[in-house]
């Protein structure tokens, strides 16, 4: 496989990673009201910010066996 297509594979692989790690959120946000249960009366959707954290290292771990996921 070249580089190129690799990389568009990779590129998809990681947005349908962040969608389905969004849909529990989308889901409880549509069940629970959450507004007045958070702090700053954000929905509950707002946390899923940590999506896309989340899928990048899960690919990256199993890209590289955690050689490229050190946080220092």
């Amino acid at each position: 496989m070249t580089d190129s297509k690799k990389a568009k594979y990779e590129t998809l692989y990681f947005f349908l990673l962040v969608f389905v790690l969004s849909i529990p959120f989308w889901i409880t946000g549509f069940i629970i009201d959450t507004t007045k249960r958070l702090p700053i009366r954000l929905p509950i959707a707002a946390l899923m910010s940590i999506c896309p954290l989340l899928a990048a290292a899960m690919l990256t771990y199993k890209k590289s066996k955690m050689e490229e996921l050190k946080i220092w």
